[in-house]
């Protein structure tokens, strides 16, 4: 299944200036956040009971709710937190409970996870958040026959999901070639793409930045022949 959103934020009106700073963190970090600010547009003359109920049910990945004593006092937030609630009727985990400061909050066990603020730095909040979103789409992709992503390890040596455009081998030199993204965007919009060496030797795929002059033109000529498909065949590369 896809989502429209990595993760939808439920929030009290008191806890926004926080919710808007962990917004924009995740934005920079290239994940699709339902944020009620940037969305007034699509809000505008909605009915907004059954158009929420929607975003906080099945319209993404996780729902991370700013919980604090001002959410738990608002009727508006609690028919937000029964939305996310009936989500997990399917034993999925999508609701993340993160605490500004100690309150009951209905329905959230005691053996629950979650995070409190106090405890944790925003940023280290959205690096759990991103690993979460990463893990959840790499699960989704074991269970989809056409889908593309792939766990590597990156040039910087750290662990990444990314996404596979299209992947190739030059039959002379068996060197296996991978076309990515991460999800990232450009100002104006555009998809980063990006072309690395797979290096399989591993128990996990590594990805080598390519330094040869002579190998990127190779490469960039098997990228035009792939965006032109009625040529013919080059025998000398194999689409994987």
């Amino acid at each position: 299944m896809s989502y429209s959103y990595d993760v939808v934020l439920s929030f009290a009106g008191e806890d926004r200036n926080y919710a808007e700073e962990l917004a924009q963190k995740l934005k920079e970090k290239g994940i699709k956040v339902f944020y009620d600010n940037w969305n007034i547009s699509s809000l505008w003359g909605e009915n907004l009971y059954a158009y929420l109920s929607k975003k906080y049910s099945d319209s993404s990945l996780f729902c991370v709710t700013i919980i604090s004593r001002s959410y738990c006092k608002k009727k508006w937030t609690m028919h937000e937190l029964e939305f996310i609630q009936e989500r997990e009727f399917n034993g999925d985990v999508y609701w993340l409970p993160l605490l500004l400061e100690d309150v009951d909050v209905p329905g959230l066990a005691v053996t629950r996870g979650r995070i409190n603020s106090t405890e944790h730095s925003i940023d280290e909040i959205v690096q759990y958040l991103c690993e979460k979103i990463q893990k959840k789409k790499f699960e989704i992709s074991n269970s989809d026959d056409e889908s593309k992503l792939m766990e590597v390890i990156g040039e910087s040596g750290n662990k990444e999901i990314v996404e596979v455009v299209c992947a190739f081998e030059f039959k002379d030199n068996h060197k296996e070639y991978v076309v990515y993204t991460k999800n990232e965007t450009d100002k104006n919009g555009n998809v980063t793409v990006y072309v690395s060496n797979v290096d399989r030797r591993f128990n996990e795929p590594q990805l080598i930045g390519v330094d040869n002059e002579k190998e990127w033109d190779r490469i960039k000529e098997v990228l035009r022949e792939l965006s032109t498909p009625d040529e013919d065949d080059d025998d000398d590369i194999e689409i994987i």
